[in-house]
């Protein structure tokens, strides 16, 4: 690892770096990548090894310009000891197996999409092909308690678009990040997991064996979350901005007004990137935000070829490259939004599991059956008893809906 690399390294690590520094030295970046010039990490090594560090880097930075203390200080923090054991540790865990890469904006495999966000990360940890990252990449993110109906949606349109040659890109959650994941290992293209944990764990445990199906098949796994940092509740929110980055597009597959996939929706919409959304029945809690998105300008989608009519305005139309969908926030309402959940908490999981597969669209018995797995004598007599209670109603072609 180079001096230049090291330098941001130890921006990246160390908790004293002010995050509008961060944004300012990005923006250099980005402005250096449009140049071909490397002033920016030529200036901050010269400055971090000089004998004064009193007056900063030689670089048009207003961040701690006020302040000669502020930059001694900042110095002393990126070459203190738990940064130097920080970037050991680092360098470490990606000298350990070929397939572990650390990469900092100045790498030659840093994704060029990242350049020019407002809020971009410093340096990004990798297993696997890292080299995708910089292929056309179509995000596909929703409700982790999805639907049967959901995740087969996901699935499909996944692998539409990987045998299509794009990159799917998801969270590695339950639900539609894992049937997004899955279907695009069903296709032709790899998949890119960005995950909120750092690179030695895998959350959630049950995704361990996709993961590791993720990087066989040609893919990735990326974090910017620091060796050895525990998970919290922040991490989420920044791994879905970092997913919407790094994609020409968003899907989303079943989503509520109040989660966590609005959240990316609405990164993915001040990035400049398209939103699409998939829609569903009216009945179905899990679609309220689709509904809220598709209301606010975001692109309803139903195949593959709607997407792929839809990304090619935001990466080859310079008029739209900068378009900005408007987007609900995680705090609005709509009139898609429902308290229903999909299940009452008293059901008993053959309950839950037969609800589930019905959905909120008639379905038939023979449907019910297979997709809940439950015997053809279990189902009927669990029916029945939801008909009498006023949950569940049969139509004249011997189909079972939600009341």
């Amino acid at each position: 690892m180079d001096d230049y690399s090291s330098i941001w390294l130890r921006l990246a690590l160390c908790q004293q770096t002010p995050p509008s520094l961060k944004r300012e030295l990005a923006a250099q970046l980005a402005e250096d990548s449009t140049t071909g010039t490397d002033r920016t990490s030529q200036a901050l090594n010269v400055w971090l090894h000089s004998a004064n560090t009193a007056h900063g880097p030689d670089l048009p930075l207003n961040a701690l310009n006020a302040s000669r203390d502020a930059w001694s200080s900042l110095a002393n923090s990126l070459l203190s000891k738990p940064v130097d054991d920080a970037v050991a540790r680092t360098k470490a865990w990606a000298t350990c197996t070929p397939d572990h890469h650390v990469l900092t904006p100045t790498h030659p495999l840093w994704p060029a999409q990242l350049h020019g966000q407002s809020d971009p990360p410093l340096l990004l940890y990798g297993i696997g092909n890292v080299a995708v990252l910089s292929d056309d990449q179509i995000a596909m993110v929703g409700a982790r308690r999805a639907t049967v109906d959901g995740k087969i949606t996901a699935r499909a349109l996944s692998q539409d678009l990987s045998n299509l040659g794009w990159v799917i890109t998801s969270g590695l959650a339950l639900g539609i990040d894992t049937a997004a994941h899955e279907g695009c290992l069903e296709g032709s293209s790899p998949t890119v997991a960005v995950m909120a944990t750092d690179a030695a764990t895998c959350y959630p445990k049950a995704n361990r064996a996709l993961a590791a199906a993720i990087v066989q098949a040609g893919g990735c796994l990326i974090t910017e979350t620091p060796l050895g940092k525990p998970l919290e509740r922040y991490c989420f929110p920044r791994r879905n901005r970092l997913i919407s980055a790094l994609s020409r597009g968003v899907v989303v597959v079943e989503a509520a007004i109040k989660s966590g996939t609005i959240t990316t929706a609405k990164h993915a919409a001040d990035q400049g990137r398209e939103v699409m959304a998939v829609p569903g029945s009216v009945r179905n809690p899990n679609v309220s935000g689709c509904h809220q998105l598709i209301r606010d300008g975001a692109t309803l989608v139903t195949s593959a070829a709607d997407v792929v009519d839809c990304v090619p305005k935001c990466r080859n139309d310079p008029a739209t490259e900068n378009k900005r969908t408007s987007v609900v926030t995680e705090g609005d309402s709509g009139s898609f939004a429902h308290s229903v959940s999909l299940h009452r908490p008293t059901d008993s999981e053959q309950v839950a599991t037969l609800l589930d597969a019905m959905g909120y669209d008639a379905a038939p018995l023979e449907r019910l059956i297979r997709l809940s797995a439950l015997g053809a004598t279990e189902a009927v007599t669990l029916l029945t008893q939801l008909e009498l209670q006023g949950r569940v109603t049969r139509d004249l072609a011997g189909r079972y809906s939600r009341c």
